[in-house]
């Protein structure tokens, strides 16, 4: 917390003379009402910390506001519900938003958490790409916050997606439990491998070499980065973050990007979005009211 939230305004007043100073003896100390100037100040303290993606540290600012405002109230909400989407949990930013639906929120929102929210029994091709875009814009999101070690590995987590999701839904594939007798048969079976559990798996790298061996969408990407992705799982794989002690900086986060935007995205959106996109990164100012 600030000092400065710690701090009470007060005034002298009586009966004076003059407009210099109170007369002696008549004088009387009374505290101000600050509460407005308050809720004024953490209101743009509150939509700094929306400028960098600051959703979460909003939302603790706006808690501070002991008066009852209604603008604060709005950009409380509002800030607990992007706080919940900027960590994955779509159901919570779903129900926080919706309360705040018509005032002002962007029209895109729900329709995107409506399919974000679903659960893998309730998974549609649609609403898993919804994800996987969703990954993309919340690792950019760690990088305008330098977190570049966590944005690295949400890049690998997007990359790996989308090899998953190809499988998935064009192939039948699913690499947490691939079917033995049906990877025999379109000859996969080597690129599989058993678990702790005894179910067979396939890693990032061999789930794009089954898209590339399997044909049709997205196979010439898994064809064209095959030595490109086995640097980037290298990488991954020797960082503090997964099995090293190597730390994840700038520029491999500038490097994973660029792989992902110059051989994959492009062809990704196409086939799952018809070339457009889904929707934007998150807002980074407190929506206005309309």
């Amino acid at each position: 917390m600030r000092q400065g939230l710690a701090c009470h305004l007060s005034l002298v007043t009586g009966a004076r003379a003059d407009l210099v100073r109170v007369s002696g003896g008549a004088e009387r100390a009374c505290l101000v009402d600050d509460s407005p100037l308050r809720a004024r100040w953490l209101l743009g303290e509150a939509d700094r910390a929306w400028r960098r993606f600051g959703y979460a540290e909003a939302a603790a600012l706006l808690e501070q506001c002991r008066r009852q405002d209604a603008a604060v109230d709005r950009a409380l909400l509002l800030s607990r519900g992007f706080a919940a989407w900027d960590r994955f949990d779509h159901e919570e930013a779903y129900q926080k938003l919706r309360e705040a639906a018509g005032g002002g929120l962007p029209e895109w929102v729900l329709p995107a958490l409506g399919e974000l929210r679903r659960g893998r029994e309730q998974a549609t091709e649609r609403s898993d790409a919804y994800r996987l875009w969703d990954l993309w814009l919340t690792a950019c999101r760690r990088a305008e916050a330098q977190a570049y070690d966590v944005g690295v590995l949400l890049l690998y987590r997007c990359l790996e997606a989308m090899a998953q999701w190809t499988l998935r839904w064009h192939h039948h594939v699913d690499t947490g439990d691939v079917a033995r007798d049906e990877a025999e048969r379109v000859g996969i079976a080597d690129l599989t491998a058993p678990d702790h559990h005894g179910r067979l798996v396939m890693s990032m790298h061999k789930a794009w070499s089954a898209v590339a061996r399997l044909g049709g969408p997205l196979a010439e990407v898994g064809a064209r980065t095959d030595e490109r992705r086995r640097d980037f799982a290298d990488r991954r794989n020797h960082s503090l973050l997964a099995h090293g002690e190597t730390p994840l900086r700038e520029e491999h986060f500038r490097s994973a990007r660029e792989l992902l935007e110059r051989e994959a995205m492009g062809h990704f959106r196409k086939v799952a979005f018809k070339g457009r996109e889904p929707y934007p990164q998150l807002p980074t100012a407190i929506p206005p009211v309309r």
